[in-house]
């Protein structure tokens, strides 16, 4: 699969669309990030638009004039997790779950990954299991004790 890299300017203006989580209009962008040009953000929105990477979800007010809303297809865990190997997403979803506090959350990843597996869409039968890393066996041990 080749890989996505974002322009500088492509990057700022997913990273506030990243972060505000919600459709926006272009006022709302320029107020996340003041140093975005007004054509410069018009010009790079088209162009994330034909990349598929942006949405126009509807639309609203500014003010009293009616603007579009825009808002992200690509999200950043998707961008980011195609500079990493299988092995580094693993590393970093342990270290994750290790910051989670609140059982829900972990309960969601659970059951996400119960899901995957039980789907065969992590690629692995039960006899392969064994032969995961250790890591990975206290995911998968950790997934069956929660069954019980």
């Amino acid at each position: 699969m080749e890989r996505l890299i974002l322009s500088k300017k492509e990057f700022e203006i997913m990273e506030a669309l990243w972060k505000l989580n919600r459709p926006v209009s272009f006022q709302e962008i320029l107020g996340f990030n003041p140093t975005l040009n007004r054509n410069t953000l018009l010009t790079t929105m088209r162009k994330l638009q034909r990349m598929d990477l942006v949405d126009v979800e509807g639309v609203g007010y500014n003010n009293t004039s009616l603007t579009r809303l825009f808002t992200y297809r690509l999200t950043m865990e998707q961008y980011f997790s195609q500079f990493m190997e299988d092995w580094q997403k693993t590393d970093m979803a342990l270290s994750l779950i290790d910051q989670i506090d609140q059982p829900a959350g972990l309960m969601r990843i659970r059951d996400s990954a119960t899901h995957k597996y039980d789907t065969g869409k992590s690629g692995q039968s039960k006899d392969e299991v064994e032969k995961l890393d250790d890591k990975e066996q206290v995911i998968y041990h950790f997934n069956k004790k929660e069954e019980k």
